[in-house]
C-alpha cells in the first residue's frame, strides 16, 4: 500500500513538472516573439495542403533570405520552443500549425502573430471534438484575428467558408483560387502523368506560367497559395517561378520513387 502511495505521489509531481516546463517554454516563445522585429512570420493552417505549402513557402523565400521553418510538427508543444530559440538573423520563419480539439489554435495564434496567415481549406476532420465545418472554419479563423499589425490573410476563394472568414481577419485579405474572382487565379492546370503538373497564375500585376516537378492536378492549391504568399512579401516573380520550379515534394505528399 505504501508503495502505491509513493507511485502515485511520483507520478504527479512528474505531471506537474511536464506542466511547469511547458508553461515556462511557451512564456518564453511569446517573450521571444515580442522582441523579434526582424522575422516576417508566415503561418498556415487548414484542412489538407498544409505541409506541402510550407515546404515551398520555405524553398521560396529562402530565394531571398534567411529563412527558419517549423513544418509537420505543428502543434504549441513544438512550435513553442521553434519560436523560442528562433533568432532575428532570420528575414522569414515559415510555420505549420494544426488542430485536433476546440480552443488549440487560439492559442498558436496568440503567440505567432503571423504577418500573413494562410488557410488552405475548411474540410470536414476530427469529427468526434469538432463536428461540423462551422466548428472548425471557427477554430481556424482565429489564426487570421490574430495577426500582426499591417498582418495580410490569404484565402481559398474557392472555399465557401472564405467570405465568413474575411469578415474575421484584422488586416487585408487577398485570395486565391481556380474562381475568376480570385487575386490570383490559377488557370491552364495541366498534369497528365507522367508530365508534371504546369498551371499559370494570373493577378492584376502579373502572370506567371510555372512548371513544376509535383505530381497530381491537386497541388496547383498549395502552387497558387506560394505564389501569393510570395508575392505579398515582395519577392521577384522571376525567383517565384524559379524556385517553385526546383521545389521537390516532401517524401509522402505525392513523391515519385525511383
Amino acid at each position: 500500500m505504501k508503495h502505491e502511495v509513493v507511485a502515485r505521489l511520483a507520478e504527479r509531481t512528474n505531471r506537474f513538472g511536464k506542466f511547469v516546463r511547458r508553461r515556462i517554454t511557451i512564456n518564453r516563445a511569446h517573450f521571444a516573439r515580442s522582441r523579434n522585429r526582424n522575422t516576417r512570420f508566415v503561418a498556415v493552417t487548414g484542412s489538407s495542403g498544409k505541409t506541402t505549402l510550407c515546404g515551398m513557402l520555405d524553398h521560396s523565400l529562402s530565394g531571398v533570405g534567411p529563412t527558419a521553418s517549423r513544418i509537420s510538427q505543428n502543434t504549441l508543444p513544438t512550435i513553442a520552443p521553434f519560436i523560442r530559440d528562433l533568432g532575428n538573423q532570420h528575414d522569414f520563419a515559415v510555420v505549420e500549425t494544426a488542430i485536433d480539439a476546440t480552443d488549440r489554435m487560439l492559442h498558436l495564434a496568440k503567440l505567432i502573430r503571423p504577418h500573413i496567415a494562410v488557410i488552405t481549406m475548411i474540410r470536414l476532420e476530427h469529427k468526434k471534438t469538432m463536428p461540423n465545418l462551422d466548428i472548425i472554419a471557427r477554430e481556424k479563423g482565429y489564426l487570421i484575428e490574430h495577426m500582426a499589425p499591417g498582418g495580410i490573410a490569404v484565402l481559398n476563394a474557392d472555399d465557401e467558408q472564405t467570405d465568413g472568414l474575411a469578415q474575421r481577419a484584422n488586416g487585408k485579405v487577398v485570395t486565391f483560387g481556380q474562381s475568376a474572382d480570385a487575386d490570383y487565379c490559377a488557370v491552364e492546370i495541366s498534369a497528365d502523368y507522367p508530365d508534371r503538373l504546369s498551371l499559370s497564375v494570373c493577378n492584376s500585376e502579373l502572370r506567371l506560367k510555372l512548371q513544376t516537378q509535383l505530381v497530381g492536378a491537386h497541388f496547383w492549391l498549395p502552387v497558387t497559395a506560394a505564389v501569393a504568399v510570395a508575392h505579398q512579401l515582395g519577392v521577384p516573380s522571376e525567383i517565384i517561378a524559379d524556385r517553385i520550379a526546383s521545389f521537390e515534394t516532401v517524401v509522402g505528399r505525392c513523391s515519385v520513387l525511383h
